[in-house]
């Protein structure tokens, strides 16, 4: 219930505990990067469905390996080191960026809206939520993408069109 609270931005969000009291999260922003198997998802559908979590998760799975190996003798491990080195210090600049996303352009954000008033999407009972909450996936999506290539806050043309293309490329699955 909290994970689906949170998804929508509140503008205050209290939690309560009796060892901690209460405590504020002003304008909470939640993105939350989770694992778990399809036989979990299928057995509690029911409430992640009528309860609003699924419309606000994009799944994203495997049905079978990519590829099939047992050894990696090839992989340089002093390189993965690096890469995993460069990575946490990436990780860290960008959990430091503080601020608000704003467009390239106004055309940008005009060319966002008229796409969010045109959205249509064929929908079944159990789909219905998640697009009606397409834009806010898209949104979100574009505003990681930004941040994968710049610090500025600022979302392009090029990151909005891109993940159209991912959400719309997660749905077809």
């Amino acid at each position: 219930d909290a994970l689906t609270h949170l998804f929508d931005n509140p503008q205050d969000y209290e939690y309560s505990t009796r060892a901690h009291g209460t405590e504020l999260i002003e304008e909470p922003c939640l993105n939350l990067l989770g694992c778990t198997t399809p036989g979990w998802i299928a057995e509690n559908q029911g409430y992640m469905i009528k309860g609003g979590f699924a419309s606000r998760t994009i799944f994203v799975f495997e049905n079978k390996a990519r590829q099939r190996r047992m050894y990696y003798d090839d992989i340089d491990l002093a390189d993965m080191d690096r890469m995993e080195e460069e990575l946490m210090l990436e990780l860290m600049a960008s959990g430091s960026i503080e601020g608000e996303f704003s467009h390239e352009s106004p055309a940008l954000r005009d060319k966002m809206e008229e796409w969010y008033i045109n959205l249509e999407g064929a929908s079944t009972e159990q789909t219905e939520g998640f697009i009606s909450r397409k834009h806010s996936h898209v949104h979100k999506v574009a505003m990681l993408l930004s941040l994968c290539q710049r610090s500025d806050l600022i979302i392009t043309p090029t990151h909005f069109e891109t993940a159209i293309s991912l959400v719309d490329d997660i749905g077809r699955k």
